[in-house]
């Protein structure tokens, strides 16, 4: 996806992702206590030998060592908490200024503290996008009402603070993610957002407007895009669209580039709008039963 930062991470093999994940969580930690364990039990070792006299203080320090640890970490683990509540009361602001650097500060949080605040800071922000730009477009219900959607080039866009917010989710590592939540962005307008190189895997896009999206090279694999908009979407051959499996019955598509896309598995109905000319079967897609009209 798009951005000044560094680009989504892509998955790597099982074993290397696991400890890399492992090493990321809790290294530091890890080293430390094992370190300490060590040390206290060479400690123990001499106090009930003829070094007791050694062994004593060596204890003792450990003990010392061993308790910082744990008020250091409470102590940290309560700052990102505070941190979180004051985000969390920042993305209500009416300036625009605040409320991106609400979004960033998130992220920041999700990245420090991945075991205890990542999942929720990933169901936090879907919850933001659909208050601020739902489809069909509705007064939103409390400030700010956000009248930044803007048409640059005749292409609509996201206000700046629901693109954002878009752009953190993209590049966000899915391993980290509550174990079977999805990123919930049914009925929201996407129409012209910038979603390139971005992670949405086994997305919740029902409904959603994606006309004239920046699709290149995102993960869409086992989305569910029933009765989404995705006409006129971005796509470039060269940039794979990866929507394997994904939900596409009702959807719109017409107008859409999909002859870089992978599309194996992909389920839809007689009431997808397909490209003109193009052959869903052939490219792997499955078709289903639609369901009775109400």
């Amino acid at each position: 996806m798009a951005s000044p930062s560094d680009p989504p991470e892509r998955p790597r093999s099982t074993l290397g992702a696991d400890l890399r994940d492992l090493w990321d969580r809790s290294s530091l930690e890890a080293i430390l206590l094992v370190l300490l364990g060590v040390v206290a039990g060479v400690a123990i070792g001499l106090v009930f030998s003829s070094e007791a006299a050694i062994g004593a203080p060596i204890l003792g320090g450990v003990l010392v060592a061993v308790g910082s640890y744990f008020t250091i970490k409470v102590t940290r683990d309560g700052q990102v908490t505070d941190r979180f509540t004051r985000a969390i009361q920042q993305l209500g602001s009416d300036k625009l200024a605040i409320r991106l650097g609400a979004i960033y500060a998130l992220e920041r949080i999700a990245l420090d503290a991945p075991d205890t605040h990542h999942g929720s800071v990933m169901q936090l922000l879907p919850a933001y996008v659909r208050e601020q730009a739902p489809w069909p477009p509705a007064q939103a219900p409390w400030p700010p009402a956000h009248p930044e959607r803007t048409v640059s080039a005749g292409k609509l866009r996201p206000a700046t603070d629901v693109q954002a917010a878009l752009t953190v989710l993209g590049r966000r590592n899915p391993r980290r993610d509550y174990p079977g939540t999805q990123l919930r962005l049914s009925d929201v307008d996407l129409r012209g957002a910038n979603l390139r190189e971005g992670r949405f895997e086994g997305a919740r896009l029902r409904r959603t407007n994606l006309e004239r999206a920046h699709l290149e090279g995102a993960r869409l694999e086992g989305a569910e895009l029933r009765s989404a908009h995705l006409g006129g979407a971005d796509l470039e051959p060269d940039r794979i669209l990866r929507i394997d499996g994904a939900h596409l019955e009702g959807a719109h598509l017409e107008g859409t580039d999909l002859r870089g896309a992978k599309l194996k598995g992909a389920s839809y109905d007689s009431l997808t709008t397909w490209p003109g000319g193009f052959d869903p079967d052939a490219r792997g897609c499955v078709r289903v039963k639609a369901p009775p009209q109400e």
